[in-house]
């Protein structure tokens, strides 16, 4: 039946329709002050409703948490990668690019946690296709998030410079952009110089968002 416990005319424990409710408790061990609640001593173990699954536990003063997920609430410490993606990957022009403009198949959208930083990375194979004039180059700039819509800023500068047509580039980009917002949109942009037939072959992107 309904009833309640108390001590020193303090009620800590009420019981109602199959229900106890504690109110009014400190839990306290070793020399904590009543404030806080900790393990009482090396092997006690904080189980799950099912009294078998471990959630937290501490053996020879290490503490461990097990069987819990984080809720995306939860900050981690700054520097942490929270989480990496690869959007782009192995994309292939389909046909030349003979003006500047924004280079197809490299662009992706993410969501990101307000305040926190993402790294930019990509990777491709230029092909200086064939019709291309000696002087013929280009610039790569990365565009999106705090670098702004494109044409955005140069990351790479005069490839093909000087190169005979047929002439291959490996290339490899990374930027830290400190101030992305939470929806940024990346991609690449290439400026055309001189005559030029301009491929990009095997292109990967890869992000990572930093915890601040």
């Amino acid at each position: 039946m309904a009833g309640e416990i108390q001590i020193g005319g303090t009620t800590f424990a009420t019981e109602s329709g199959g229900t106890v409710t504690v109110s009014n408790v400190a839990l306290t061990g070793g020399s904590l002050t009543g404030t806080e609640i900790d393990l009482k001593s090396s092997g006690t173990t904080i189980y799950k409703s099912d009294g078998i699954t471990a959630l937290l536990s501490e053996s020879t003063g290490v503490a461990t948490l097990a069987n819990t997920t984080l809720a995306s609430t939860n900050k981690f410490p700054a520097g942490t990668i929270i989480a990496v993606g690869q959007p782009v990957k192995n994309a292939d022009n389909t046909s030349d690019q003979t003006s500047s403009g924004n280079v197809a198949d490299t662009s992706f959208s993410i969501t990101v946690n307000s305040g926190n930083y993402v790294l930019i990375q990509y990777t491709w194979t230029n092909v200086k296709n064939a019709g291309s004039g000696t002087t013929g180059h280009h610039y790569v700039n990365l565009y999106g998030g705090g670098l702004g819509v494109s044409p955005g800023i140069t990351v790479a500068h005069a490839l093909g410079y000087q190169a005979a047509a047929e002439t291959r580039d490996q290339c490899a980009i990374s930027y830290l952009d400190t101030n992305p917002g939470t929806n940024p949109t990346y991609g690449l942009y290439a400026i055309i110089n001189n005559t030029l037939y301009l491929r990009f072959f095997n292109i990967f992107a890869t992000y990572y968002e930093i915890q601040v």
